[in-house]
């Protein structure tokens, strides 16, 4: 469906009155909403529009007089989904007919919704307004710190789980790297040259502790 449903707020016209009016009086729906605002219904029946509604009714041309909308029907409602178990919402396509007019004399111009940007229309905005459109938004063009990642410090734990100064005999380590410029579940890669000219590349993840690990790192 392309249409939007009408919510509280919608502006209509009647063919024979003189000025639009707003639909405000919905008494049937009083839960459930789109967008925020109150859903207009099939049921949404009675004087829906503040009297005078639509300024003069010139249903008689001969005699005009204020207008006291009564609706009676909706057509043309979307038929698709209940409100209430009994009530379909409008559309704005949906026509009432007022018991003083004929069929299907008012018709709706505005749904009552509020449009929202959509992701395009963000983008073509100027950087100044973006924010005032979207203030979660992030703006990509503002400055951002060029901090490189470092190892902080570095240390070797072996199988027994205790620091280590020396390669232990059969070589196997777990090597931590406390890390800065750095967020947790970024990839980490570093090298490390041992004493008897072997380099080995590690590459892990940094932790929530800002360290990044690696496990049974033979360094023989």
């Amino acid at each position: 469906m392309e249409e939007e449903f009408i919510v509280k707020g919608a502006m209509a016209t009647c063919q024979f009155g003189v000025a639009p009016s707003m639909l405000n009086n919905i008494l049937d729906n009083m839960n459930v909403y789109f967008n925020g605002k109150l859903a207009v219904t099939s049921m949404t029946l009675g004087p829906a529009f503040p009297s005078p509604a639509f300024g003069t009714c010139n249903m008689v041309p001969n005699m005009p007089k204020p207008c006291v909308a009564m609706i009676t029907k909706w057509d043309s409602v979307y038929s698709g989904m209940y409100i209430n178990r009994i009530a379909h919402p409008l559309t704005k396509n949906s026509k009432g007919t007022c018991a003083l007019g004929c069929p299907m004399c008012i018709s709706f111009q505005t749904t009552g919704q509020i449009p929202i940007p959509s992701l395009p229309a963000m983008e073509m905005a100027k950087v100044e307004h973006q924010s005032d459109m979207n203030p979660m938004a992030t703006n990509e063009e503002e400055p951002k710190d060029d901090i490189t990642p470092i190892i902080k410090s570095i240390e070797f734990i072996d199988s027994d789980g205790c620091r280590v100064d020396e390669v232990p005999e059969n070589g196997i380590v777990t090597v931590v790297a406390e890390t800065e410029g750095t967020v947790p579940g970024d990839g980490f890669t570093f090298t490390i040259n041992t004493s008897n000219g072997k380099t080995i590349t590690i590459d892990t993840v940094v932790g929530n502790d800002y360290r990044a690990m690696a496990k049974n790192v033979n360094l023989k």
